[in-house]
C-alpha cells in the first residue's frame, strides 16, 4: 500500500511534541506500508515580498524554505517549498484564492507523480493540511484521512471553520489524539459520523527509567514545554512560590524557551528570591529523558491540550503528573487526583497537589510505566492506522 503524507515537519525548526508525535508515526509507516511518502507543507516568502514586508512593517514572518528532499532519522522528507510572491498575493485578494487553495495547488505541480500513485492521502494537522487532502482527493479519486493534534481544532480561526468543516465531513476518517480534542471538534460543528481515536505513542526505548539518574538529593519539580500562555508558563511563578513555601529543600527546573521566557526569569528574581530556579533551555530530546529522571514531579498546567505527550513521556520514566483538567491532558495524565480543575484556586491546589506527591502520596515508578506501555503503543497505533487505511 502507498501512502501520502502532508505534514508539517520542518527539520530546521523545533522538534517539540507535535513533531516527534509525527516523526514516530512516519518512522513505523516507513517500515510496516509498502511506499511512505512523506511531505513538509512549508513555504517563504519571496526577495521582493521579504523587502515590501520589511520597509513596511519592520519585519516579515519567517517563512522557512529547504532542499526538496532531506533524511531525518531514517525517514525521507519532501518539501513543498511554496514561494509567496506578488503573484500569490494578486491571487489571494483579487481572484480570492486563499494561501491553502495555492498550496494545493502547489502539490498538484509538484506530486503528480506521486499522488497519482497513491492508495490514500494523510494530513497531520487539520488546517491547512486537512482541506489540501480534501482538494487533493477531489482530484485523483483517492481516500484522505486527517489527523488533529491539538492547536488545529483549538485555534482555528473562524474564517476558516467553513472549508475545515468540509474537509472533515468528507474525510474517510478523522483521527483525534484524545477524546477531549474530538470534544471540542464537536463544538466548532463537526458531527463526528467519521471519527477515530488515535493517541500518540511514546518511545519506550527513549523514555524510560532510569535508577541511577538522580544526582540530586534535593527534590526537584519541573516544567518541560515551550514558555507560552497557552502552556501556562505564566502561572509557573505562583505555584512554584507556593510549594516552595511549604515544602523545604525543593529545586525547580524549567526546560524550554518562548515568549514568556524573560518575563518568568524577571519574575523569579524579583518574586522568588528564596527560590532555586534553573532555567536549562531548549535541550536535545535525546537528552530529555535523563533531565526527566531527575523530577520528582512535572508540572503541566496548560490552558489546552490535544493531549499532553510530556506528561506520557514523564510517566515513562516513572515520573508523576500533575496537571490542568483541559483538552486531552486528563487522559494522558491518568491519575484523577492529578488532574486539577481550572479554577480561581488553580494555582493553590496545583501546588498542594505536588506538596502530597513529594510527601509519598504517589504511584511507584513501574505502576507510572506500565500505564504508558499498554495504552500508549506506537506499535498498537499505526497498526490501527492501517487497517484504517485498508478498509477505505
Amino acid at each position: 500500500m502507498n501512502v501520502f503524507y502532508i505534514t508539517n515537519m520542518n527539520v530546521d525548526g523545533s522538534k517539540g511534541g507535535l513533531f516527534n508525535a509525527v516523526y514516530e508515526r512516519m518512522k513505523l509507516h516507513n517500515k510496516k506500508l509498502n511506499k511512505a511518502f512523506v511531505t513538509n507543507c512549508n513555504g517563504s516568502y519571496s526577495k521582493l515580498i521579504k523587502l515590501i514586508g520589511n520597509t513596511i512593517f519592520g519585519k516579515n514572518e519567517n517563512k522557512n524554505i529547504g532542499f526538496d528532499k532531506l533524511e531525518y532519522r531514517g525517514v525521507e522528507i519532501h518539501n513543498l517549498n511554496l514561494v509567496l510572491n506578488l503573484f500569490s498575493y494578486f491571487k489571494r485578494f483579487i481572484l480570492k484564492q486563499g494561501v491553502e487553495e495555492q498550496l494545493a495547488q502547489r502539490y498538484i505541480s509538484r506530486f503528480d507523480k506521486q499522488l497519482r500513485n497513491s492508495d490514500a492521502i494523510h494530513a497531520h494537522n487539520g488546517w491547512p493540511n486537512g482541506y489540501i487532502s480534501y482538494k487533493l482527493s477531489q482530484k485523483y479519486s483517492i481516500p484522505y484521512f486527517i489527523t488533529f493534534h491539538g492547536s488545529d481544532i483549538n485555534y482555528l480561526r473562524d474564517k476558516n471553520k467553513k472549508k475545515m468543516i468540509t474537509a472533515m465531513e468528507n474525510a474517510n476518517r478523522c483521527f483525534f489524539v484524545s477524546e477531549g480534542l474530538y470534544a471540542n471538534a464537536l463544538m466548532i460543528g463537526y458531527s463526528g459520523h467519521n471519527k477515530g481515536i488515535t493517541y500518540n505513542g511514546v518511545d519506550l526505548g527513549l523514555f524510560r527509567i532510569i535508577d541511577e539518574s538522580k544526582t540530586s538529593e534535593k527534590k526537584i519539580v519541573g516544567y518541560v514545554g515551550s514558555l507560552e500562555e497557552k502552556k501556562g508558563a505564566d502561572y509557573l511563578i505562583d505555584i512554584f512560590k507556593e510549594v516552595n513555601s511549604k515544602k523545604n529543600n525543593v529545586e525547580f527546573l524549567i526546560f524550554g524557551d518562548g515568549s514568556l521566557s524573560q518575563y518568568l526569569r524577571n519574575e523569579f528574581k524579583t518574586r522568588g528570591s528564596d527560590m532555586v530556579v534553573k532555567f536549562i533551555g531548549e535541550i536535545d530530546p535525546e537528552q530529555v529523558p535523563i533531565w526527566m529522571n531527575q523530577l520528582d514531579v512535572l508540572v503541566v498546567p496548560s490552558r489546552n491540550e490535544g493531549l499532553g505527550m510530556v506528561a506520557l513521556e514523564a510517566n515513562a520514566c516513572g515520573v508523576p503528573v500533575v496537571g490542568s483538567n483541559v483538552g486531552g491532558l486528563p487522559e494522558a495524565i491518568g491519575d484523577t487526583k492529578n488532574i486539577i480543575n481550572m479554577s480561581n484556586d488553580f494555582t493553590h491546589n496545583m501546588a498542594n497537589r505536588v506538596v502530597k506527591i513529594l510527601e509519598g502520596d504517589r504511584l511507584t515508578k513501574e505502576q507510572y510505566r506500565e500505564r504508558v506501555k499498554v495504552k500508549f503503543n506506537w506499535d498498537h497505533i499505526t497498526n490501527f492506522e492501517i487497517e484504517t487505511y485498508k478498509d477505505g
